[in-house]
Formats: C-alpha cells, structure tokens, sequence
C-alpha cells in the first residue's frame, strides 16, 4: 500500500505501522514477490488510492484499476484489466463538469452558511475533497468543523501528506459546545447518516454525492436538504477512455457490488461493442483456492 493509506489505516489499526507483511511502496517504486512485480500508481480518487500493475515472470501485465477519478495523470499499461464499474452504465455521463460541481458547492456553502450551521454529509473521499476545497477558497473561514475523531484523524493526515484541510473540532468536546452555541458552523457526516433536520440538528444539509439526477450540480430534495453532485469517480464516457488507453486485450468488470444484469455486465458488453475488446464480468464466485 501507499504511505497516506497506511497512515490512514492506523485509525483502525494502531499496531499497522509494525506489521511486517504489510509493504509501504513510494511513487514510482516496485515491490518484488520472487519473479512478480507490483507497482502502484495514483488512481485520483482519494489520499492514498492507486491503479495495480502486476508483471509477472513471463512479462504479462496484469491491472486492477480500482477506483479511480479522472482525469489521471498516469494510467497503467497492461494486457489484461479488472475495471471499476461505478459509473458502468452508458446512461451514467455526468451532465456537468466537476468543475462546475465545486463552483456550485462554494456558493451553497456560502448561502447557508448565513442561515445557520450546515450538515455536510459524505464517504471518505468526496468529503476530504469539499474541506480542501472549503478550505482553499476560504468559504469557512473562522467556521468551525465538527466533527468524530475519525474525522480529525483524517484531516490530520491529509495536512500530513501535503492536502490543506481544516483542523476538526471533536464531537462532545467544549469547543464543539460553544461552537453549537453561537450558531454557525459545520458537521461532518457519514454519506448514510439518517440525520435531517429533527429539531436537534437545526440547519441546511448538503449531501455529496456520485448518485445525481439533476441536470444541474445541486438539487434541492426538501427544504433546507440539498444533493451536490460530487463525485471522485470517473464516469461512462472517462471510463472508456480510460480503458482504451489501458492497451488492455482483456477486460474483466468489477461486479462485486452489482447483481446479475448490473453495471458490470453491460460494462463488459459495451466494451466488446465499441472497443472490441475481449471483455466480461467478474463472476464473484467464492475460492479457497487463492495461492496453490
């Protein structure tokens, strides 16, 4: 793994630092397992995420992209793939540019912000995302963040790793008290948090998401709850490009998180239509074989 994820892992799993099957590799280094050799290289999705390439001895380039944004800096060349297929749909093209997306963020920020406290809500990735870009056009300013310790933790480490995010003031804490008190300021929340405005968590709520069915960047789901279309996924049309630039001869579909007749699968029938690769889904089936 890369050091920002192993830094990032230590949250849940303090003793990772001295695990010895646990290999840290830097840009640019590869990692030797007898004949094999593994590389990885940044996926532009969060801190610490990568592209897989794996050689083995007899020179075949093995990929796994895994989640990745776009644009990419690098991408891996191999002849065989396992892609991402979040956005595996061709029906799945953003109608607006991330660009546009973290103008529109800004703004709404800044527009609630003189309403009262905001409730920002996000996975991991997009939500580190929206604090350094916050933070970066100076949209919060003297607002405090509160948040968990998780969330704290992983600011920490952004900043560590050279990614300006704001300090996070800890749930319970007094300063997260006073900051309640004088009315204006930002909670961070998981993506699937059931909070929404219950009388004990006054303010507007703002909801960064890939899952987007406007035609514009924010769409507003109930009074003060609206939906940003944040994503640091690539979506259909970067996805295969992002293939095609691969030089894959075969295409192996991340199907794990869908069921028959998911993105997946038309993932890989579209990639055979237009790019006329070899490709199909990953079939998920359980194996105890692994090693032998």
């Amino acid at each position: 793994m890369t050091e920002p994820t192993r830094h990032l892992l230590e949250y849940q799993f303090p003793s990772l630092e001295f695990c010895e099957q646990v290999h840290v590799l830097a840009k640019g280094d590869a990692w030797n397992y007898g004949a094999v050799s593994i590389e990885l290289v940044s996926s532009n999705h969060m801190l610490g995420a990568v592209q897989t390439k794996v050689t083995t001895d007899d020179g075949v380039r093995l990929g796994y992209s895994g989640d990745f944004g776009w644009p990419l800096d690098e991408i891996i060349q191999v002849d065989a793939l396992v892609v991402d297929a979040t956005y595996g749909d061709p029906g799945s093209r953003r109608p607006f540019t991330q660009q546009l997306a973290q103008e529109a963020l800004c703004e709404l920020v800044i527009a609630k912000l003189r309403e009262g406290p905001i409730h920002l809500m996000g996975d991991s990735g997009p939500l580190d995302r929206a604090l350094h870009l916050l933070k970066m056009e100076d949209v919060i300013a003297g607002v405090p963040v509160v948040g968990s310790r998780r969330h704290a933790w992983s600011c920490e480490v952004h900043r560590q790793h050279g990614l300006d995010l704001p300090q996070v003031v800890v749930e319970g804490s007094i300063e997260a008290s006073d900051a309640a008190r004088d009315g204006s300021f930002v909670r961070l929340w998981s993506l699937h948090s059931q909070q929404i405005n219950d009388g004990l968590h006054l303010g507007s709520q703002i909801k960064l998401t890939k899952f987007q069915t406007s035609e514009e960047p924010v769409q507003q789901t109930w009074e003060q709850c609206f939906v940003v279309g944040l994503s640091n996924h690539a979506d259909f049309e970067e996805t295969m490009e992002y293939i095609a630039r691969s030089q894959a001869q075969l295409v192996v579909t991340d199907n794990v998180r869908c069921n028959s007749g998911g993105r997946g699968e038309i993932l890989a029938n579209v990639i055979t239509e237009q790019l006329g690769i070899d490709a199909r889904c990953s079939t998920n089936e359980t194996s105890h074989a692994w090693g032998r």
